[in-house]
């Protein structure tokens, strides 16, 4: 009798299992929780106008450090684009102000420092390693000179032009504000995270290069901040810190 009861509890509790498998098999899996994580341009350098990035840049050939603040300004409609101010201010000296501009359009984003300068492509899909592009391609006429961007030397300051466009003037610029040189090609050679001498760290960013002479120049940028850090004139006399080392400080 005591072996009757064991076998019938062994297969009640069989059919149990059998059941429960059997109705979780029937559930329906549902893909739409999945998320797309596909990165793109805006998730790598969001255009956000008002935000400020405060950099730490030291030149390691004479030996000084400096801070500059660079701000997103409002977007305004140029050529049928959305263009944005990009402010660099020096923080110690706040009248020295020079303006540049940036843009995204279908799979890059661009910058341009002056109304008569070809845009250059900082960044291009698809964001993975081995991506590589022209920095200044002759044949991009995103935004044309002569009848868009209006040239005044009066003011910095975006004002509406005639045909209810905004114009981009080019006066009061003395340096380009953003730093980017060398060769005329970026790749993105990695993903990788980096920890700043702040202490900050930033996950998966994207780390591009390009050659100037003998020397390597790099650039990482992070998810939902943009530029954190950039080493310029790299070669194996200075590894790793180079000529020019610029980190991101603050963010507001």
């Amino acid at each position: 009798m005591r072996r009757l009861i064991s076998v019938l509890t062994f297969f009640a509790a069989a059919a149990t299992v059998i059941l429960l498998w059997a109705g979780c098999s029937e559930t329906p899996t549902d893909n739409s929780a999945i998320a797309d994580t596909t990165p793109d341009i805006s998730s790598y350098f969001p255009l956000n106008p008002g935000s400020s990035l405060q950099y730490m840049e030291t030149s390691n050939v004479f030996g000084q450090t400096s801070y500059y603040r660079c701000t997103i300004g409002e977007g305004v409609n140029v050529g049928g684009y959305t263009v944005y101010e990009w402010t660099r201010q020096n923080v110690h000296y706040p009248l020295s102000v020079d303006t540049g501009y940036l843009f995204s359009e279908n799979d890059g984003l661009y910058y341009f420092e002056s109304s008569n300068t070809i845009p250059e492509k900082l960044l291009e899909s698809p964001l993975e390693v081995g991506n590589s592009w022209l920095r200044f391609d002759p044949s991009q006429n995103l935004l044309d000179a002569d009848d868009i961007i209006a040239i005044t030397t009066e003011s910095n300051n975006i004002k509406p032009a005639d045909d209810a466009q905004d114009s981009l003037p080019s006066g009061g610029q003395i340096t380009k504000t953003y730093p980017t040189i060398g060769s005329n090609y970026f790749e993105i050679s990695a993903i990788e995270d980096i920890d700043l001498d702040n202490g900050n760290t930033f996950e998966d960013c994207l780390k591009v290069e390009n050659q100037i002479n003998d020397a390597s120049n790099y650039y990482w940028y992070a998810r939902g901040v943009g530029l954190v850090r950039y080493v310029v004139g790299v070669d194996p006399d200075n590894y790793p810190n180079g000529e020019l080392v610029g980190e991101i400080v603050m963010t507001r």
